[in-house]
């Protein structure tokens, strides 16, 4: 079986991806099965959102009237407002804006109705109210106080009021200060809650409506029910009373199984339930759009594992195909004469420090390159550089004796290792790499690779060089020039690799600057010591103007002044060299 599968590898891969899917669908089929149920139970959470929502939204509405009409008798009203009458400017509103309340009307101390916010109350104006409970009680206690359902006509309202006090200034609630002044009341219609909050709520379901009480909790009687309550029959039993379970599902004799979903209504000292009822045989269309819905989301997975194993199966033999071309390589280091060797210590002008586990970027084909190379070889890397130039002068110019390179070409030249394929080229350092624990690979003219190859090629091996070089003492170096590539190419490059300088800075010096930065480039390339004074001579410049120009360029990280006892030698840095 093990044999089978080593040698068919592609198909105990999309084997093991199809049981996985036929165990996905087997498990949802029994989920089907009780879908109606969840279904239910979903449209019963549902509900009980619904309701207790509503509920809240009512009794906020009550609780806002109440404490807008106590914002507006913290404030005296002014004396002329008993000869106002009704106005849609009144005083009374105080320019409220955004408001729940619908009118306010202002009682004087003996009941008598004296000023309305709206013109539609007109005729409530020297009506006298003493007598009526919402007068009497917010004279008794001093606190606002919310009346039960009471009926006008065939209206049904709730009224809200808060007394007044005598006061020449704003005094905080409960304004004590003064006597008893009268009250400030607004009037709720019933109805009107039903159409902001209830209808909302209780859409129309396969063209019938669910339906709704609202019950006083104490006495049961009804406040506002639903025009179609009486299709469901007696329902007096099915009601929650205090104890029952409030959400569940009840048998109603006209109706049958039904959702009962109710939620409590607390304002002054009213307590209020709202019920809401829902015939299950209403919910059959909301079950089987869920149920098609989770016939679709079960397609869509089950599409998407299998679009997942094919690609899977694509990817692996494409991996397995290419490390099978790597396989093949005829070169190896072996056969090149390559072994990795520790350098002994070499010049180089490196003035960057490199840190192991990444691939950088050096744009321009320049020596910055080389030294950072070199660099690396003088702390302790296993070097193996892959370059442009003849590399028997570059040996010959760092004085390196072990360090292998291959010069990137595709002609053959006796006695020096040569390759331009990018394949075989990777294989060479992913060896040397694995063999070597602690090393670095400079590879020159990338852009190179490109033309004589193509770009997706070399992005697949700069990737490669990401995997070997993460969280190890190794490092890669590459090479490109910009003006070969195009933007295009270079931001792909630029995205998977380090730029060691960075961006250009858009760096401005003047014609003696630039000389200045000439000259100390051209003494350190000849190892030649360069002071202050050297600088003031070849210039004929003044001391004090060698020491701001120096200073300048020092500042720009253009060059370096290292102290040597009393004398200080200049030394150009990488960038400034790159500048150049």
């Amino acid at each position: 079986m093990i044999t089978w599968m080593k040698s068919n590898r592609y198909l105990a891969l999309l084997l093991l991806f199809l049981v996985l899917v036929a165990g996905i669908i087997t498990a949802n089929i029994f989920s089907f099965r009780n879908i109606e149920q969840l279904t239910t139970q979903q449209i019963i959470d549902t509900k009980i959102v619904e309701t207790k929502f509503a509920a809240s939204q009512i009794e906020s509405h009550i609780n806002k009237v109440r404490d807008e009409l106590i914002s507006l008798s913290k404030f005296p009203l002014p004396e002329q407002q008993a000869e106002a009458g009704c106005d849609s400017q009144s005083a009374l509103m105080r320019g409220e804006q955004e408001t729940k309340l619908e009118v306010v009307l202002q009682a004087d101390k003996n009941g008598k109705i004296i000023a309305c916010s709206s013109e539609e109350f007109q005729d409530y104006l020297s009506l006298n109210i003493k007598d009526k409970d919402y007068f009497k009680i917010p004279r008794q206690t001093q606190e606002p106080f919310i009346t039960g359902v009471i009926r006008q006509g065939s209206s049904r309202q709730i009224i809200v009021a808060v007394p007044l006090f005598e006061s020449a200034s704003y005094t905080p609630y409960p304004n004590f200060v003064g006597k008893f002044n009268g009250i400030l009341f607004s009037i709720i219609e019933v109805n009107e809650l039903y159409y902001l909050y209830l209808l909302p709520v209780i859409p129309l379901v396969n063209g019938e409506e669910s339906s709704f009480i609202v019950l006083d909790a104490e006495t049961g009687d009804y406040i506002l029910q639903g025009e179609n309550i009486a299709l469901y029959g007696n329902i007096s039993e099915s009601i929650p009373m205090q104890g029952d379970k409030p959400n569940t599902v009840k048998y109603l004799e006209k109706v049958g199984p039904t959702i009962v979903t109710s939620s409590d209504l607390i304002f002054g000292k009213e307590h209020w339930k709202l019920v809401i009822l829902t015939p299950l045989e209403n919910t059959e269309k909301e079950i089987r759009a869920l149920q098609k819905q989770y016939l679709i989301t079960l397609s869509i997975v089950v599409l998407t594992i299998l679009s997942i194993s094919l690609f899977s199966v694509w990817v692996y033999r494409s991996k397995e195909k290419t490390q099978q071309q790597l396989s093949k390589a005829t070169s190896t280091l072996g056969k090149l004469g390559i072994t990795a060797a520790l350098e002994g210590t070499a010049y180089t002008t490196a003035d960057v420090t490199l840190e192991p586990g990444a691939v950088y970027l050096i744009k321009d084909h320049d020596d910055n390159a080389l030294d950072l190379f070199v660099s690396a070889l003088n702390k302790g890397f296993a070097g193996l550089g892959i370059v442009r130039d003849d590399p028997r002068k570059i040996k010959k110019k760092y004085h390196l004796e072990k360090t292998p390179f291959i010069w990137l070409t595709g002609n053959k030249i006796e006695g020096v290792p040569c390759e331009k394929e990018v394949q075989v080229l990777f294989s060479l350092i992913r060896e040397f790499m694995t063999k070597s624990e602690k090393s670095v690979v400079l590879l020159e003219g990338v852009d190179y690779l490109i033309l004589e190859n193509d770009l997706e090629q070399v992005t697949k091996i700069i990737h490669n060089f990401q995997d070997l070089v993460s969280g190890q003492q190794k490092m890669v170096i590459i090479t490109v020039n910009p003006n070969l590539l195009g933007p295009e190419k270079m931001k792909v490059i630029e995205a998977l690799t380090q730029d060691v300088y960075g961006r250009d800075e858009g760096i401005q010096l003047s014609p003696q600057e630039k000389e200045l930065l000439r000259f100390i480039n051209e003494k350190n390339m000849d190892n030649t010591l360069i002071s202050y004074q050297n600088i003031t001579d070849h210039l004929d410049i003044t001391k004090p103007t060698t020491r701001v120009r120096i200073g300048r360029l020092q500042q720009l990280g253009l060059v370096q002044v290292e102290p040597r006892g009393r004398f200080k030698s200049l030394k150009i840095t990488s960038k400034g060299r790159k500048l150049m």
